[in-house]
């Protein structure tokens, strides 16, 4: 699911940009030129960039369901974790400005914001960085997400390409027509499960 979920994603972004490129518009580093970018060794494949009145603007297209693009279009809400991965590809382009396009995937709308470089979130990308980069496996860091009471992660560990190695005994049940991420057994103070639904603080 979470494949086909980005794979939806790569055809939305793929859509805007002939949208964007047929209204004349001067696009760069989009599709198979799509740049690549790093900071300290960790890489990242932004969207494309606008060439607009001369200006270089990173464009980062997101597809949204109904509820998040709500809070896209009327509150400018943007997930802290889009905000860290816009911000770090600006300090690794060298831009001071990103348009995100949301598309509301539910009925077909768009919408836009500006961001301008942060140089606080800039300077924690930095720090978590150097932090993972001096990780070995006696000093592991802090996991910044936890199960529920029920012992189920979050959504973004279950997107995660990493998962097992962060939780090596979770698997993926399937809840109302949808996987959901459950830690089992767990140590140090995490929710275990018995297997039969039991949860136990340990």
């Amino acid at each position: 699911r979470s494949k086909c979920t980005f794979w939806n994603g790569d055809q939305i972004e793929t859509l805007l940009m002939l949208l964007a490129k047929s209204a004349g518009l001067e696009i760069k580093y989009s599709g198979l030129e799509q740049k690549t970018v790093e900071i300290d060794g960790v890489q990242g494949h932004p969207d494309c960039v606008l060439v607009h009145n001369g200006k270089e603007v990173l464009v980062e297209c997101k597809s949204m369901s109904s509820f998040s693009f709500k809070k896209f279009q009327k509150e400018n809400y943007i997930d802290p974790s889009y905000q860290y991965q816009i911000q770090a590809y600006l300090h690794a382009l060298g831009l001071t400005q990103c348009v995100i396009v949301g598309f509301n995937k539910d009925a077909g709308v768009f919408s836009e914001l500006i961001i301008n470089k942060d140089q606080t979130i800039v300077a924690d990308v930095i720090r978590r960085i150097g932090t993972l980069r001096a990780v070995t496996r006696e000093s592991l860091p802090e996991r910044p997400y936890g199960p529920d009471a029920k012992g189920f992660l979050p959504w973004n560990c279950l997107y995660c390409g990493h998962y097992k190695t962060c939780w090596p005994t979770s698997e993926k049940i399937l809840v109302s027509n949808r996987y959901k991420l459950k830690a089992r057994t767990e140590k140090a103070g995490i929710i275990l499960d018995d297997g039969k639904g039991t949860q136990i603080d340990e």
